[in-house]
């Protein structure tokens, strides 16, 4: 009797690491089941997201003025001097002095299986003002500019999220939008080229627009201008704000939110006037991974916060 108790006592430890390794074969099966229901949930985000652009950006509107540079070199052949003069094309990047954009979001879900997934579309009207820039402070003379081929850049974060080419007014005309792309002085991550009249060259106006967009998980708007004044509406009762700027005023109900942001440009790192080729990119971005939870689904999102910028609203 003695024996079997010993027998019992030493043989115990191994008959818990027996029973031990067991329970772990469901855990593992278990695991393999949630990792295989995250990638189809994934699969499924990204399914719809894609087609939609994902996340709209708006990256605001500049105009190009562009203008030739005459460079000179002094070079002696055979004991004479000779001046060359090379023109290279250059163009002054002028931002908005004020940026106002009105937003109205109407929320909805779509279906993947099992997974609902946020959807958006959303209406933004945009009113812009550009003021003349003083041309001595860039060393710049009047006539040296092509007063014909001034342009009007829109930026988008991904021209996806636009359902229609946006229609630019000024002085109630519309504007011709270019057929011909100029990467090489765009600020933005993708743009909208349209030809602005001889008659704007350098001066003050007004102009307006409607952006109709469509997106999934959040709105991003980068404050480009001298003041920057965004307003959103919608009928999203549980909203997330993130960025560089939170709202200046806000109203969360049951029935939707209202959202205000007055942002004066001293806060941002954008002047009002700068030349192509010594600042061609604007937007660095950084990344920030979030997961949230919401009454009737659980999701996760990508927050971009800009180091220039942008306040977002985004699906909670």
């Amino acid at each position: 009797m003695k024996n079997q108790t010993q027998n019992f006592i030493t043989s115990k430890p191994f008959i818990i690491a027996a029973l031990v390794l067991l329970m772990l074969i469901p855990l593992s099966f278990i695991k393999d089941l949630v990792h295989d229901r995250q990638d189809y949930k994934n699969q499924a985000v990204k399914s719809i997201s894609m087609p939609l652009g994902s996340a709209p950006k708006i990256e605001g509107l500049v105009i190009a003025m562009p203008y030739w540079e005459e460079i000179k070199n002094e070079k002696t052949v055979g004991g004479v001097k000779t001046i060359e003069t090379t023109r290279i094309k250059r163009y002054l990047i002028v931002a908005p002095s004020q940026y106002d954009l009105d937003v109205q979001v109407s929320p909805y879900m779509l279906n993947r299986g099992i997974f609902k997934v946020p959807a958006f579309n959303a209406g933004a009207k945009l009113n812009a003002a550009f003021t003349s820039v003083d041309l001595k402070q860039f060393s710049l003379e009047e006539r040296a500019f092509i007063k014909d081929e001034c342009l009007l850049l829109l930026g988008m974060g991904n021209s996806k999220s636009l359902k229609s080419l946006p229609k630019i007014q000024v002085a109630g005309k519309t504007l011709s939008q270019s057929e011909v792309k100029f990467s090489g002085i765009t600020p933005f991550t993708s743009t909208l080229y349209y030809i602005l009249p001889e008659n704007f060259f350098n001066s003050n106006f007004t102009l307006n627009s409607n952006l109709e967009l469509q997106g999934t998980k959040y709105i991003d708007i980068v404050p480009i201008a001298g003041e920057n004044n965004f307003k959103m509406i919608s009928s999203w009762a549980t909203p997330g704000f993130s960025g560089s700027w939170l709202p200046n005023e806000r109203t969360v109900t049951d029935y939707g939110f209202e959202a205000l942001w007055n942002i004066p440009g001293l806060s941002t790192n954008f002047s009002h006037a700068w030349n192509a080729s010594e600042n061609s990119t604007l937007f660095a971005a950084t990344y920030e991974y979030s997961g949230f939870d919401n009454r009737n689904y659980s999701s996760e999102t990508w927050k971009l916060i800009l180091t220039a910028c942008a306040p977002s609203w985004l699906y909670r």
